[in-house]
């Protein structure tokens, strides 16, 4: 990946948090648009050449806070489930608490930008 496409890739996403924590879409649409991002695209450096390490070390701080959006969501389930007991013991969680940890996370997130939510 170059940096080019890793600084779109980025771009992209931060707008995709800006838009659902704007309310302009959903936290299910949110998700289904996030896509896992950025483990997706394995940017975590597992898969890079040194030339693309040395790229993601330039840009950590921008990765590991969409890593952080990813991992404060880890537990999010449908509506209709987080209620269920069997959920709620598993650390499960609806759509309105998982909209409260993305908005809770950007608030506190050490490195935060002014152009990051």
């Amino acid at each position: 990946m170059t940096e080019s496409e890793l600084l779109a890739l980025l771009d992209c996403h931060d707008r995709l948090v800006k838009t659902c924590l704007a309310g302009d879409i959903s936290i299910e649409q949110f998700v289904e648009h996030y896509d896992n991002f950025p483990g997706s695209y394995a940017l975590d450096g597992h898969e890079s050449s040194a030339a693309e390490k040395a790229i993601l070390e330039r840009h950590e701080e921008r990765v590991r806070f969409h890593f952080g959006v990813l991992e404060c969501l880890r537990g999010l389930c449908r509506e209709e489930d987080a209620a269920k007991p069997e959920y709620l013991e598993a650390g499960r969680f609806g759509r309105a608490e998982g909209f409260r940890r993305l908005q809770r996370f950007c608030q506190t997130w050490p490195g935060r930008r002014n152009d990051v939510p």
